[in-house]
């Protein structure tokens, strides 16, 4: 995996430079509803995720879906360019990595679940997740995903593993052009895993804190094909305020 990237406005990238934040949505917010739709407990309503493509030429359909024509299209290498910090597992004495929300996210996380753990998924081999890595979606039938996001949890009580591969990067190759890779974050409140995932998490979004360091260094932007000169002014001038050369970055 090289470079990855993202669609979406420039009045988006201004609020990614000011807050220094990158929002993961609400797995049942997404544009395909069968990635929810089928999913066991309360899954959907507690998975917040971060999606990019590694499609390196331009993709309209993307643009129209994601950037509009007007906007810009975000690239970085495979670095994670997110603060992160290690937590205590929940299924054993070991520690995983996870990435920092911002204040405001926890915060509201707390309101919603007046405590809350990050939960660990697992590998189709039952393997746990402990490190950060981008996620590659894989494409299948849609009866194939279907299916698969039915069963994507196994065991009982809290000897639950879950597998991360058919909740949140397995969908219909209807959506084979977007060559996706996603980052996620799963939350529950502190309770027995077997009451926990099955809590309906309110919050629609969280921001989490990007490492300027490794953000900064790495980011290219690409205009959108009816972006005018003014755009790339403005453009270049949100790089400038926010402490960044835009010398061959735009």
């Amino acid at each position: 995996m090289k470079n990855i990237y993202h669609y979406t406005s420039i009045e988006t990238l201004a609020l990614v430079l000011r807050n220094k934040t990158w929002r993961f949505s609400r797995l049942d917010n997404l544009d395909d509803i069968q990635e929810s739709e089928h999913l066991q407990f309360k899954l959907a309503k507690q998975i917040f995720v971060a999606c990019f493509t590694l499609e390196e030429n331009e993709n309209i359909p993307q643009w129209k879906m994601y950037g509009g024509t007007k906007g810009i299209r975000i690239s970085f290498n495979n670095q994670i360019p997110f603060k992160t910090i290690k937590v205590p597992g929940v299924l054993n004495d070991d520690y995983y990595t996870v990435m920092l929300p911002n204040q405001e996210s926890i915060n509201s996380i707390m309101l919603n679940y007046s405590d809350f753990r990050f939960f660990p998924h697992h590998l189709e081999n039952g393997t746990i997740i402990r490190d950060i890595n981008f996620i590659e979606v894989e494409y299948d039938t849609y009866e194939n995903v279907s299916k698969n996001k039915k069963c994507c949890v196994k065991g009982e009580g809290d000897s639950l593993q879950i597998n991360a591969k058919h909740i949140f990067a397995l969908k219909s190759d209807y959506w084979s052009f977007q060559k996706e890779v996603r980052l996620f974050v799963h939350i529950l409140p502190v309770d027995s895993l077997s009451k926990s995932i099955d809590f309906a998490c309110d919050l629609d979004y969280l921001d989490f804190l990007i490492d300027s360091k490794i953000f900064d260094e790495n980011i290219s932007i690409t205009l959108g094909p009816d972006c005018s000169y003014a755009d790339r002014i403005i453009v270049e001038s949100l790089l400038v305020a926010n402490g960044i050369n835009p010398d061959g970055k735009v």
